[in-house]
């Protein structure tokens, strides 16, 4: 039986950060991490790695999104995203984009609505998209959902309106 030799941890770390930064076929990536997490030999691990060097680049999120302005925005494909500024950041400039996600509670016939946080969507998103108040109003008076805060609208003037009456002052 020939003798083999574990993977450095320098390899190991290599190979991991390769398997990150690389456009690398989704199978062979799922096998290589697998391969490293049942403890790869050195050999192995080579070959990993002369096959990850030549594999392009992925294509890294732009530094700042195209939007500086927060509110609600709609995707050619209907979704919507609350965009707002990251208070936890230092100067507060940075952004991100929650998904507004519908359901129907099927029990009391109506809809509910939460955001849900979706990574690097705000990169996608582009100031042609932020939604009118009259979008906005247009949404809620369907749903009877305000778009803005997710909430369900109650009051008369509201659902008619499609907006409560302080989200309609944010947009």
């Amino acid at each position: 039986m020939p003798n083999t030799y574990a993977a450095t941890e320098k390899q190991v770390s290599y190979l991991e950060s390769l398997l990150r930064n690389r456009e690398v076929d989704e199978d062979a990536a799922n096998m290589m991490k697998d391969a490293i997490a049942k403890g790869i030999d050195w050999k192995l691990a080579s070959a990993f790695i002369q096959q990850l060097v030549v594999c392009p680049f992925r294509q890294r999120m732009p530094a700042s999104s195209p939007i500086t302005e927060d509110g609600m925005y709609r995707m050619p494909n209907g979704a919507i995203y609350k965009v707002q500024f990251n208070k936890a950041q230092g100067d507060g400039r940075r952004m991100y984009a929650k998904l507004l996600v519908m359901e129907r509670d099927e029990y009391n016939d109506t809809w509910k609505a939460h955001f849900e946080y979706e990574k690097g969507v705000v990169y996608k998103l582009t100031p042609e998209m932020r939604m009118t108040i009259e979008q906005a109003k247009e949404f809620g008076a369907l749903y009877g959902t305000c778009c803005v805060c997710g909430r369900t609208l109650t009051n008369e003037v509201s659902i008619e309106a499609g907006i409560g009456p302080i989200c309609a002052g944010r947009l």
